[in-house]
């Protein structure tokens, strides 16, 4: 099957005739084999038509690393519709902002996660679905929105319960599902990935099933995956490392996905353990508390072999050292380049796999520019980091002007990032020129926080920084000035920060002030606050 034509439909198809044995997912209790995923999705996905779904309409999937997360994935991507992951860490501003722009059609939400209830967020957004009849809303607010599926062993009011889609099946025939898997080509959207950037606001990034096909196949071929690997994925699947990364590899050689729901590291290593997982997928904040385990060594992890992570060199040596990862990649990339677009080979030297983020794959090409200049820069010279090739967006959802402004005349897309290409042509990422900070290995931007911040009452000002965290890479200080008069407090802000945003944007440190210092042209001088945050920091300590 040639690789520019293949869909994430076929792919399903062509596992449950290869590998029909073959376990597909495994979750908790649930061992799904190959042949069954398809079974599952087949009928779904005869539901969805039932429904009403046709190719091109955006289901919106709110939902924890559960089996059911890839059923409904692979199930809209067969008829040729839109997944739209929506971060579970999400609160009511920006489940708002995402459901109003994205538009969907359908929404597919678990009912609650943690301490977050996202039934009760929804009918707090929509009073107006109590009123609402299943199966036809019409929603004031998200007007776009026709059906509401709940995962939940309860009645809501609006809403029907995903096992009622597979009873709708019925009313579908293979032959229709068939011809609507026939419209869907290599060109056809298959995610909206919604991603922070320098904006206040998260963009939605288009990605075809062309894009994340080859990607997968190319990823699997550096990391030289076979169809009895088995992918240990902490990851949540609503992130593009994981949906656009990890399960698109493994669908491209029949290999199977161990799932975990909530990520503990006791927990994970007796995974890792019981299901003998062989390929690897983490961040720091993942892999440090499992490697700082007192009981890391007791645990018989042999079967690892390789896999991506990020982090340090120093870090992904301990992992090669002290988890026996002795394959272990490195890779760059972002949402926008189908989550990775270079990478190490597991047979590369450890050096090599750990100081680098390797070559870009086939047809993938990486030029290094002068921001100021736009002019290539010569190898070992930084530059921002520009990107060409099959796994690159088509751009923006609904946003032609923020499209236009992220590719330079060359075609190439500005990744934001500054880096240089070795004599070899191996990438090595320094830092980003973005107004941004990774956290735990997502991007969060400064932008969206601060205005999010200003947001509340008495709040004048916010000004946020990025400061280095050795587990989640960086961690955010919130600059805060108040309004004359007014009285805010930090645990004001933390509670406000808890309802409203993930909590992964929500900055570590609070710090009120007076005045910002500021250029010339009125520009605030960011990297003062940081240096003069860190010095105090130090003192302190």
């Amino acid at each position: 099957m040639r690789n520019d034509s293949v869909t994430v439909g076929l792919l399903v198809d062509r596992n449950a005739d290869l590998h029909p044995q073959n376990l597909a997912v495994v979750c908790d209790d649930s061992r799904i084999t190959y042949r069954e995923l398809k079974d599952k999705v087949d009928r779904v996905a005869r539901g969805f038509l039932a429904l009403g779904v046709k190719e091109g309409d955006r289901v919106a999937l709110l939902m924890d690393n559960r089996p059911e997360w890839i059923t409904v994935c692979l199930a809209v991507a067969k008829i040729g519709a839109v997944l739209v992951p929506v971060n579970i860490r999400y609160r009511l501003h920006e489940l708002e902002y995402l459901f109003g722009h994205a538009k969907p059609s359908v929404l597919i939400m678990i009912d609650h996660f943690s301490k977050a209830n996202f039934i009760e967020m929804f009918i707090e957004l929509c009073p107006d679905l109590k009123k609402q009849k299943r199966g036809n809303l019409r929603l004031e607010k998200f007007k776009s929105l026709r059906q509401v599926i709940a995962v939940s062993e309860r009645e809501n009011p609006g809403m029907i319960r995903l096992e009622e889609i597979f009873d709708l099946a019925q009313e579908v025939s293979t032959a229709d599902l068939a011809s609507a898997q026939q419209k869907v080509n290599s060109q056809s959207i298959v995610y909206i990935l919604y991603t922070s950037g320098t904006t206040a606001a998260p963009k939605g990034a288009i990605l075809t099933h062309g894009n994340v096909c080859k990607n997968g196949e190319n990823i699997a071929a550096r990391m030289h995956i076979t169809d009895r690997d088995k992918f240990w994925i902490p990851i949540p699947l609503f992130f593009s490392f994981a949906c656009a990364n990890a399960l698109m590899t493994a669908l491209t050689k029949g290999a199977c996905l161990v799932l975990q729901p909530y990520f503990d590291p006791e927990e994970a290593l007796k995974l890792l353990e019981k299901e003998g997982c062989t390929i690897l997928y983490a961040n720091p904040a993942i892999y440090l508390p499992m490697l700082a385990h007192p009981r890391l060594q007791t645990f018989n992890f042999s079967s690892l072999r390789s896999g991506i992570a990020m982090g340090s060199p120093q870090n992904l040596r301990r992992l090669v050292e002290e988890m026996k990862v002795s394959q272990i990649n490195s890779g760059y990339g972002m949402t926008e380049t189908s989550a990775i677009c270079t990478m190490t080979d597991s047979h590369d030297p450890l050096d090599l796999r750990i100081h680098t983020s390797g070559r870009p794959f086939p047809d993938v090409e990486i030029v290094i520019k002068d921001p100021g200049t736009e002019k290539r820069t010569p190898a070992g010279v930084e530059g921002e980091i520009r990107v060409k090739g099959y796994n690159v967006t088509q751009g923006y959802f609904d946003d032609p002007e923020k499209t236009a402004a992220s590719f330079d005349p060359e075609g190439f897309l500005r990744t934001g990032d500054i880096g240089l290409l070795t004599q070899d042509g191996y990438l090595q990422f320094k830092g980003r020129y973005k107004d941004m900070l990774k956290t735990s290995g997502i991007n969060v931007s400064t932008l969206e926080v601060e205005g999010f911040l200003e947001s509340y009452p008495g709040v004048q000002e916010v000004q946020v920084i990025g400061i280095p965290d050795e587990i989640k890479e960086e961690v955010g200080v919130a600059f805060v000035k108040v309004s004359p008069g007014a009285k805010v407090t930090e645990k004001d802000l933390i509670q406000y920060c808890k309802k409203n945003i993930a909590s992964y944007k929500i900055p570590k440190y609070f710090c009120f002030a007076d005045e910002f210092p500021r250029t010339g042209s009125g520009k605030v001088k960011k990297s003062e606050l940081r240096d003069r945050f860190l010095h105090d920091l130090k003192t302190e300590a």
